[in-house]
């Protein structure tokens, strides 16, 4: 009867390791997720305004590739 309760407490332990380790990758994806999209409005607008490519990288830290390709859009 221990060994199994043993058993039981580890398994709910293990899973809420797992589950604290999605949250927290969740979490990170998210927000990494959101500061792109906020670099490529940047860049879009920077375009607007007819800022050069290079110094639209620079600030965004997208590559040249990525804001040709904004720039097409």
């Amino acid at each position: 009867y221990e060994q199994r309760e043993k058993a039981i407490r580890d398994y709910y332990s293990y899973m809420n390791s797992y589950k604290e380790e999605g949250l927290q990758e969740g979490l990170q994806k998210g927000l990494q997720q959101g500061l792109y999209q906020q670099a490529i409005q940047t860049a879009k607008n920077m375009l607007k305004d007819k800022v050069d490519i290079k110094l639209i990288s620079k600030y965004t830290n997208l590559s040249i590739e990525e804001i040709n390709k904004i720039k097409v859009e």
